[in-house]
């Protein structure tokens, strides 16, 4: 009877469990998503797109600009492109990186805007 019921509790908490999908990029840095689109997180704000086509979107403030990344994000992104290369510095917490990687899933209309996430070292 014990045992039924630890397994009740135990599914019932994984279902309450919000589930974040992404996945990292090999031991080179290289993404298998070759029209991904490049989001730095710097200490002092987001780096959107690469090279000479790169956004720096600044802190406002003490906050995080997010919807100014999902801006840029709309921007830079390849037509039909769903997937987003995200990189951070080393002192990043880890509560920015989860609200960066919701910010870039969907626009503000809600819908799907990079939703495939992919973890990559600086």
């Amino acid at each position: 009877m014990n045992l039924i019921v630890f397994m009740l509790v135990s599914m019932t908490g994984l279902a309450l469990a919000r589930v974040v999908t992404a996945t990292v990029a090999g031991p080179s840095g290289s993404s298998t998503a070759s029209a991904a689109l490049a989001i730095t997180i710097e200490n002092d704000g987001f780096r959107v797109g690469s090279g000479e086509r790169a956004t720096f979107i600044p802190q406002v403030g003490r906050g995080w600009d997010f919807e100014g990344l999902q801006r840029a994000a709309m921007t830079h992104r390849e037509p039909g492109a769903r997937q987003v290369v995200l990189s951070a510095a080393p002192a990043t917490p880890y509560e920015l990186i989860i609200q960066t990687m919701d910010a870039v899933r969907s626009g503000p209309d809600g819908a799907a805007l990079l939703p495939e996430v992919t973890l990559a070292p600086p």
